[in-house]
Order: C-alpha cells, then sequence, then structure tokens
C-alpha cells in the first residue's frame, strides 16, 4: 500500500481504495454467510473474528463501510437490497458507536473477597496461624466463621444472569487417615439490588480429600450457583463463611487454611454506558 504499513486500511476521504473494497466483500461475505436473521449479524461477526482478520482490522473496515455506504455490495434475497442495505447500515451505526463497550462474545472473572482482612466474631473464630514459613492465613475448625468485606458486581457483569460462588482453600496437614476425607463449607450470601433491599442465601459446596495428600494442598470448591435474574449494576454482596460438618464421608481432622472466596461473573461489557446503567 505505497509503503504504508500493512496494519489497518486507510480510509480516504471521498472512496475506498481497490483492495479495501475487497477486503469490505471479504467481511460482508462472511458476515451473511453466517447470519440467518438480524439478530445473529454480531455473532457472524465473531465468527469473521475467528478467521484471518484481526478484531482492529474489522471494526475499522465496518467503520469505514459505514462511512462510505455506497459500496455495501448487493445482498441477496426477493426484492430485498434496500431493505438489506438499510437494516446493515442502521446496524452498523449501532455496532461502530457500541463497538468498544460491548464484547463481541461474554467472558469470565472473579469477584474477589479477600480473607486476611476478615472481621472475626466474638466466639467461634478462626485461628491466625503460620501458613508457609514466611506467610500466616486463617485456620477454620468446624463451626467456626468469618465476616468478610462485601463487593459491588462491577460494571462489566453481564445483568440478570447466574453467578458462581466459589472457595480456595489448603489443608493444614497430610491426610494420613488412612481413607478419603471430607470438608464442608457455607457461605452466606446477603445481596440487594441497587435500591432493593437485603436477603441472605446460603451456598455450600464439600471437597473429598484423597488419603495421602500432603499438607497445603490446594483445592478449589465449587458452591451452589445463585440465579441473579432481576439484578442490575450497583448490586451489593455482603458475605459470611463458615466451615461445617461434612456430610460426604468421614470430617477432615485438621484445621483447614480457607485463603479466599470469590464468585464467577460473566462479563458482556467493558464497563457501562452511565453510572448506574448498563
Amino acid at each position: 500500500m505505497n509503503g504504508q504499513r500493512d496494519s489497518l486500511p486507510v480510509w480516504h476521504p471521498s472512496h475506498p481504495i481497490p483492495s479495501q473494497l475487497t477486503e469490505i466483500r471479504m467481511a460482508l461475505d462472511q458476515m451473511f454467510l453466517k447470519a440467518a436473521n438480524f439478530e445473529s449479524a454480531r455473532q457472524s461477526i465473531e465468527a469473521t473474528l475467528n478467521g484471518d482478520i484481526t478484531t482492529k482490522r474489522i471494526l475499522t473496515i465496518l467503520k469505514g463501510l459505514h462511512t462510505h455506504s455506497s459500496v455495501i455490495p448487493d445482498l441477496p434475497g426477493d426484492n430485498g437490497d434496500h431493505d438489506a442495505r438499510y437494516v446493515l447500515k442502521r446496524f452498523l451505526a449501532a455496532f461502530i458507536s457500541e463497538g468498544y463497550v460491548n464484547l463481541l462474545s461474554t467472558v469470565w472473572d472473579d469477584v474477589q473477597f479477600s480473607i486476611s482482612n476478615a472481621k472475626v466474631p466474638a466466639a467461634n473464630y478462626p485461628s491466625w496461624e503460620a501458613f508457609t514459613a514466611n506467610t500466616n492465613a486463617y485456620a477454620f475448625d468446624v463451626d467456626e466463621y468469618i465476616d468478610l468485606q462485601e463487593n459491588e458486581l462491577p460494571h462489566a457483569w453481564k445483568e440478570n444472569t447466574v453467578v458462581y460462588p466459589h472457595l480456595h482453600i489448603a489443608i493444614k496437614s497430610e491426610n494420613t487417615s488412612g481413607a478419603a476425607a471430607y470438608a464442608k463449607f457455607t457461605v452466606y450470601l446477603t445481596i440487594a439490588n441497587k435500591t432493593g433491599v437485603f436477603s441472605e442465601t446460603p451456598v455450600s459446596g464439600e471437597v473429598e480429600i484423597p488419603d495421602g495428600a500432603p499438607a497445603l494442598t490446594h483445592y478449589t470448591i465449587p458452591l451452589e450457583t445463585v440465579d441473579l435474574d432481576g439484578y442490575k449494576i450497583g448490586s451489593i454482596i455482603k458475605p459470611r463463611m463458615k466451615r461445617i460438618a461434612a456430610t460426604g464421608g468421614t470430617e477432615y481432622a485438621d484445621d483447614v487454611f480457607i485463603l479466599q472466596a470469590g464468585i464467577h461473573i460473566e462479563k458482556d461489557t467493558l464497563g457501562s454506558r452511565a453510572v448506574y446503567v448498563k
């Protein structure tokens, strides 16, 4: 391209150059081959991104196509050329204005609740003990609990979706019982919408610790899921975490280090378009 770096097309003030038209047509062919209807257009763009055209390039192509509507090729369908151009024009306008906010597909992330700075109750509290040679952690016996710092669901969260609480733990000593042992936990999630009333939802999970598992073995324990249908950004989650009696088999005899509580969430944007509106 006359000394230009082959990274992003350069859009001329009047019309794209032929190589750019070719790239546009290729992108459109892929979009419409895979798009059964208007609603699937975004998914077809994602399919195009999985090919040879990078994210930055496809966004630039679409932006140029929106600017130069005269280069939109004829589209298949009975008496649909005009309507298809109109729908595509409207879609591209929306995509370009939102394309740097919306994610083309959802991704996963953690809302994390630190254990080390949690508040202990007056009784039935875990002990702060040596974890490794130079670090400490809270060690939990059965029926001991702790209150964790509350967190706000991030603005990137996909509203009204199911969330996935989980724990990260490590066993204090090797399991030498001669059989598998078990440790079980409940997290009480107190949740309120932006203008809602707090209510409590307990979720539990249990881990099997194989015979011979060495001290400080790390386990991730999935807890029961929570359906946050109706909840929006600005919602607050405040947890209490407790070790409870095992139900799957013989209780693991020693204390268990609980290192972190987290909630896996689905994200569909980089953030929100307004402070309190997704």
